[in-house]
């Protein structure tokens, strides 16, 4: 290990928006746009903190505390690879949690190539991020692939529902993420009835929801953020639509309902952990959360602690050796954290179980999907 070293640097990158970023030298804060998935990002970067509270609580490494380093991705496509070159170079961090934009995971994952910077990648769900095999890229959270056959399953298998139609943002992680969908719905001889798109930020999904009515689909599917899909199911119901609507696990959080409000009631939605769970790794990080952050814990927010506790366990095995801490990540089958049991394929990317929760009286309702269905 370097001597005299004073702090043992782990970083987070993901939609931070000023406000979560520490000052410049200058003590002013960088001008960052605005992004709807800001939001992710601070649960995010409280679950991550959280973690490294603790583990600094429990003697940190070896005495030597934990410090975390936040960057944004609100930058440019692409830039983020400058912001992992910071992380290697600048900021001397020995690994690097990542939040849920695809583009810029992707970015991240070919960067590390160059500079070898373990990553624990908590919030993207693009199936093709570990698909390239690089080996310094672990992902903790279901990908929209095992979300796919769920809800395929329960649309088509459970339900016998033949006509869905599709209505998705239109950036890359919706276009990625209902692709095993659409593909799982032709092999079961019941293709896409039409696909609408929309954009962050868009307020009335009307003319999109008339196109999809007048092709008499009797399951409607969504994959967005959760205000948007929350407004486009009440405006749905509003416009006299009774048909069953399913989404993405983005649509897993209060803010959807409360866009939705009645309109949302028997919603059924993929999800990548079980809130309602009794585990006493999840009530224990459900009450700390809420101490520290006075808040309950999105799912992402729990996502990004137990992504953190594995970086910080993979240094404690591995030592202050970036090499080491990847081949500590590399050698997990499984682990229980917040969010349940994680089970990690070939690929390095969790396939444990997959939830749907289900709206009733205003709240989702959990069951575990189908272990058939998940593979």
């Amino acid at each position: 290990a370097p001597e005299g070293l004073q702090e043992v640097r782990l970083g987070f990158i993901g939609p931070l928006a000023g406000d979560d970023l520490p000052p410049p030298p200058t003590g002013t804060r960088p001008a960052v746009r605005y992004d709807p998935k800001a939001v992710f990002g601070r649960w995010m970067l409280r679950g991550a903190t959280l973690a490294i509270e603790e583990a600094n609580a429990s003697g940190g490494y070896g005495g030597i505390p934990f410090r975390l380093v936040p960057r944004t991705d609100l930058v440019l496509w692409g830039q983020s690879s400058n912001e992992l070159v910071r992380f290697a170079l600048e900021d001397r961090v020995w690994a690097v949690l990542s939040s849920i934009d695809s583009n810029h995971n992707h970015v991240l994952s070919r960067v590390t190539l160059k500079l070898e910077v373990p990553i624990v990648s908590a919030g993207s769900t693009d199936p093709t991020l570990v698909e390239h095999a690089i080996p310094w890229l672990v992902r903790s959270i279901h990908d929209d692939r095992q979300n796919s056959y769920a809800l395929l399953n329960e649309i088509f298998v459970v339900r016998g529902l033949r006509r869905a139609a599709l209505l998705r943002v239109n950036d890359r992680d919706g276009r990625v993420g209902v692709m095993e969908f659409v593909e799982g719905a032709r092999r079961l001889g019941h293709p896409i009835v039409i696909e609408q798109r929309f954009y962050n930020g868009d307020t009335d999904f009307r003319p999109l929801l008339e196109r999809i009515r007048e092709t008499s689909p009797d399951a409607l599917v969504l994959w967005g953020n959760p205000r948007e899909t929350g407004l486009a199911v009440r405006q749905a119901r509003e416009m006299g639509m009774r048909t069953d609507i399913f989404g993405f696990d983005r649509l897993n959080q209060a803010s959807f309902l409360e866009a939705a409000g009645e309109a949302a009631e028997g919603v059924v939605v993929a999800a990548s952990m079980n809130p309602d769970s009794e585990e006493e790794a999840w009530l224990r990080f459900k009450k700390s959360y809420r101490e520290r952050w006075g808040e309950d814990p999105e799912m992402f927010a729990a996502h990004a602690y137990d992504g953190m506790v594995l970086l910080i366990e993979a240094v404690r095995k591995g030592g202050l050796n970036r090499a080491r801490i990847r081949d500590a990540l590399f050698d997990l089958k499984t682990h229980r954290g917040a969010t349940g049991t994680m089970v990690f394929d070939t690929n390095m990317s969790d396939v444990g179980t997959v939830w749907l929760g289900t709206v009733k009286g205003g709240r989702f309702h959990y069951r575990a999907a189908p272990k058939w269905a998940e593979r």
